[in-house]
């Protein structure tokens, strides 16, 4: 009986690993999903950011910043989201219903955000996320490409 519990919460939370080249696939279609955001806030300067711009203007200790708000929110955001909710959900609605109400969540979790970056760049990242999972059957996917993403916001310069 705790065999079965073990394999049903593994099997909710996709905890196998996507083979290479998929995760190279996502990787490869999250870069464009990220250079074209990055794009559209270089050209609406309403999307920049001034919470991400207060981060980092305070930051004394990198290695800290990139594990405080590049990992831990990468794992705590994905295992909860589209490992917990996502996993649950798939038992009573199709995979598409789950993947939306998933990026709801994921978009209104993002509150620090002024409401045209939720709905430009939080949303669409959290559908993309969720059909990452979903697609490839792995959290890890989404959890690295959220890390990467959180990453890449903080080191990418951010403009005055």
């Amino acid at each position: 009986r705790g065999d079965g519990l073990q394999r049903q919460l593994r099997s909710d939370l996709a905890l196998g690993v996507a083979p290479v080249r998929t995760f190279l696939i996502w990787t490869g279609f999250f870069l464009v999903l990220f250079a074209a955001l990055e794009g559209l806030a270089l050209l609406l300067p309403e999307m920049n950011s001034e919470f991400m711009r207060k981060v980092l203007s305070t930051v004394t200790n990198w290695p800290m910043l990139i594990i405080g708000l590049g990992l831990m929110p990468a794992l705590f955001e994905e295992f909860l989201l589209r490992g917990l909710l996502y996993g649950s959900l798939r038992h009573l609605l199709d995979k598409h219903a789950s993947v939306a109400i998933v990026a709801g969540v994921f978009t209104l979790v993002h509150q620090q955000y002024d409401w045209y970056i939720l709905l430009l760049y939080v949303l669409p990242l959290g559908i993309f996320l969720g059909y990452a999972r979903a697609q490839t059957g792995s959290i890890w996917v989404s959890v690295l490409l959220h890390l990467l993403n959180n990453c890449g916001s903080m080191l990418l310069p951010q403009p005055a």
